[in-house]
Formats: C-alpha cells, sequence, structure tokens
C-alpha cells in the first residue's frame, strides 16, 4: 500500500463578502451533500470560535491592522486547508467518514505545529473538520506583517505576498507544500506528488458542477423520451395504416368474392334455364 499524501491548500478571501461565506461554511448554514450533519457538533474548533467574522474584527482591531495601499489583488484574509490522503486517518479499511480517533489528533497537532511555526499570531480560525468523508483541518489566516514607515511609526498592515510569496521565488506554493510535508512526516505521511496539476474542487463548485450535469443527463433523457413518444407515434401509425390497408384489401377481396358468386349464379340460372328449354322441345 502507497504510504498517505500530504496537502495544503492557500487561497486568496478577497474581501468581507468572501470572510462571510467562510464563516457561514464553517457554522454550516449553507446546504452541503457531502457533510453529515448528525457529526457536525464533533468538529473539533482548535483556534477561534464559530463566530470568524468577529474573530477577525478583533484581530484587526487589537493590532489595528490596515490594507495595504494600491494592492493589484485584493486579499481581506486567506482560505487555508490542510489534508492528508484517507488511507492515514482509515488505516484498518473503515468506511467513509469514520477515522481513527489518535491519528486524527496527531495530523491535527502537526497542522497547530505548522502554523505555530510559519503562521505565528496570523491564524484567526483552526477547526479540524469530522463531520465530512475525511478529516481535514481548515483555517482562516490574517496575513498582516508590521513595517516601519518614513516617519518611524510602527504600523501592521496587510501583505498576502509578504507572508506567502516573498523570498521563496516563483514557486512559492510548492515551498509551503514542502514545509506541511516536514510537519507531516513524523506521522509517516509523504508529501503529495510534486508537479500534480489535481486542482481543488470547492464544494459549491462541486454542487454546481453536479448540479450542471444532472440538468444535463435530465434534458438527455427528455430527449431521449421524446425520441421514443416520436417513435412509438410513428410506429402506431404505420399499424394504423397497415391495419386500414388490410381492411381494404379484405373488403376488396370480399366484393370480389361476392361478384363471382353473383356471377357464378346468373350462370349457373342460364344454364338450368338452357336445360328446361331443351325438355321442352324434345316433350314436343
Amino acid at each position: 500500500m502507497k504510504n498517505p499524501k500530504s496537502n495544503v491548500r492557500i487561497e486568496r478571501v478577497p474581501n468581507r463578502a468572501g470572510v462571510i461565506f467562510f464563516a457561514d461554511h464553517l457554522r454550516r448554514e449553507r446546504a452541503a451533500d457531502h457533510v453529515d450533519p448528525t457529526r457536525t457538533p464533533t468538529n473539533w474548533q482548535i483556534i477561534g470560535s464559530d463566530r470568524t467574522e468577529n474573530d477577525l474584527d478583533a484581530m484587526i482591531s487589537e493590532r489595528e491592522i490596515r490594507a495595504t495601499a494600491y494592492r493589484s489583488r485584493p486579499c481581506e484574509a486567506v482560505d487555508m486547508l490542510w489534508s492528508a490522503s484517507p488511507e492515514f486517518f482509515r488505516p484498518d479499511g473503515e468506511r467513509a467518514g469514520e477515522f481513527d480517533p489518535s491519528r486524527m489528533a496527531a495530523f491535527a497537532g502537526a497542522v497547530r505545529s505548522f502554523c505555530d511555526r510559519w503562521l505565528p499570531g496570523r491564524v484567526v480560525s483552526l477547526r479540524m473538520d469530522l463531520d465530512e468523508g475525511t478529516p481535514h483541518a481548515h483555517g482562516l489566516i490574517l496575513p498582516w506583517v508590521e513595517r516601519m514607515t518614513k516617519t518611524g511609526k510602527r504600523i501592521c498592515e496587510l501583505s498576502y505576498r509578504t507572508i506567502f510569496q516573498k523570498g521563496l521565488g516563483k514557486k512559492s506554493f510548492h515551498v509551503w507544500q514542502d514545509r506541511f510535508a516536514d510537519e507531516c512526516a513524523p506521522l509517516g505521511i509523504e508529501r503529495g506528488q510534486r508537479g500534480s496539476r489535481a486542482q481543488h474542487v470547492r464544494p459549491l463548485e462541486w454542487m454546481a458542477d453536479r448540479d450542471a450535469q444532472l440538468e444535463a443527463s435530465a434534458a438527455e433523457i427528455d430527449r431521449l423520451r421524446r425520441e421514443i413518444a416520436r417513435r412509438d407515434e410513428e410506429d402506431a401509425k404505420r399499424v394504423r395504416a397497415e391495419r386500414i390497408r388490410a381492411s381494404m384489401r379484405a373488403e376488396r377481396d370480399r366484393a370480389v368474392e361476392d361478384a363471382v358468386a353473383a356471377s357464378m349464379g346468373r350462370l349457373s340460372d342460364r344454364r338450368t334455364a338452357d336445360r328446361r328449354e331443351k325438355g321442352g322441345e324434345r316433350e314436343k
């Protein structure tokens, strides 16, 4: 069996609406087929509360963090997700939704260590989601940095680039994958495949794609039903036409038979009359 793989997903949250969406998702206020609501109470909030937007505001207020001016790509916060292959959590072949509690706790510890090492003081929310198919950690990060202004004032401001890209080169995302893999290595979890083109599909995107496929399938089924109905109607018309032709043939045949019978009757009458005439002549 192949060793389980680690993976970390990093996505910008561009605005306040994105933060609210993240918070609603954590509170399961949006319907999601991939979530088992009976297990939602078991989700483990490691950092923060279920009011993520309030926790974010509190961190911004406490540190007096301000937005970075002239940003080409806005970033209100960062959505991060840490995961490992299902077999790590289900070593004995358990079903989806089941997991080894000790392994889940060990993975949560690796995620917490990763955050403490690389994102100190910037984690607004960190939670282990246990109500989906496979346990994983989900977090909201506030990428603030501290710098000195020209006037000598020390300020805090948001800067995605400084936290996640600066000094890491063009393949900064791969560096973050390496960092998380290092934290997971003691658990027997290997780094995910380098250069993989696999992309994370957000639940809503997955559901939208699924709904689109269902709609396409329904449309195709409807088209096939119409085609079957059309062919059935054509077959019914052919059957009706054949029945009409058969009836007409039968009527024609009966007419011919009647005509023949009538003709044969007249011929028989003439022959009888002839015989009678000839008999009368002999009597004379």
